[in-house]
This record gives structure tokens, sequence and C-alpha cells, in this order.
């Protein structure tokens, strides 16, 4: 039943939702989402590879390499940390490869750190993430990071580069 299936997957942080649907006469069908690793918070005392909601997938002593350094004041379980969650998982993959911090003090203040170049790209809130991942995607093929020191997507019909 349901309650067996769950408590077997409870198990493995990996899943982030499961459904189960019965296919009478003998078929169980169970679909699995996975979770997605956005950053690494550095805890001290090593490690901790993350999805967009703050849950642990695996902890290392060395930070795993192609994901950014995530620092949320707060800590986790916080609007500010889910909201630089929500941007990480909007990014394109030709951004996220270039970024290697990310931080938020308050669900407005998202703020990414481009590896490398040192530019950073202030994003401000989660709220319209997918046009702001376009219009810095698009900025950044024009203006390459190289020359840029600063990106400003907060509000993504004027965007501002320094």
């Amino acid at each position: 039943d349901e309650t067996t299936i769950r408590e077997a997957l409870e198990a493995f942080p990996l899943i982030e939702t499961f459904n189960v649907q019965a296919r009478p006469p003998h078929d169980l069908v169970v679909q699995i989402s996975e979770r997605t690793p956005v950053g690494v918070v550095d805890t001290g005392a090593g490690f901790d590879l993350v999805d967009g909601a703050g849950v642990v997938l695996s902890q290392s002593a060395e930070a795993p390499a192609g994901y950014p350094i995530v620092e949320v004041p707060a800590g986790p379980d916080t609007p500010a940390f889910r909201a630089l969650g929500t941007v990480l998982r909007s990014l394109p993959e030709s951004v996220r490869a270039l970024v290697t911090g990310a931080s938020a003090e308050t669900p407005n203040s998202v703020v990414l750190q481009l590896g490398g170049t040192s530019t950073e790209v202030l994003w401000g809130s989660a709220d319209q993430s997918s046009e702001k991942a376009l219009v810095l995607d698009a900025a950044m093929r024009v203006h390459p990071p190289e020359s840029t020191t600063r990106y400003d997507v907060s509000s993504p019909d004027a965007i501002i580069i320094r």
C-alpha cells in the first residue's frame, strides 16, 4: 500500500516527490522525482551539497566541484534560502557553469558571484527569475564577464551593466 511505499522511500534523501498509481489487475507504478543539487554549504566541519529547499543530499570534506558555495546567514530553512534556490534553478546552463558563489541575507537580496572574473550579479528577489535569467544570459553574450564588474538584473526590464 501507499503507506508502506512512503515509509520505504523516506530513507532516500535524493527523492523529492513520488506518486503511486494502481493499474489493475496486477500493476503498481511508482513515479519518482529526484532532488536537484544547486549548491554547497560550508559547515566549518565540511561541505553539504544541498537542493533548492536546503535538504542535504551529501556531505564531504572537500567542496564538490561544479556547484557554487551558498551563503545564507539565516540558514537553509528560511525564505532567503528558498529564494536563492529558486534563482539557482532558473539559471541556464551557460550561466550556471560560471557561478561560483551565491548569497542572500533576505529573500530580496540574492547576489551571484561569477568565478574567475570577480563579477557580481545583483539579482534581487526570486520574482521573475525566468525573465532575469534570459536577460542575464543575453547581456553576458554582448558584455562578457571578463569586461564587466556587475550585472544588475533586479529589474529585468532595465538591466544595469558596469
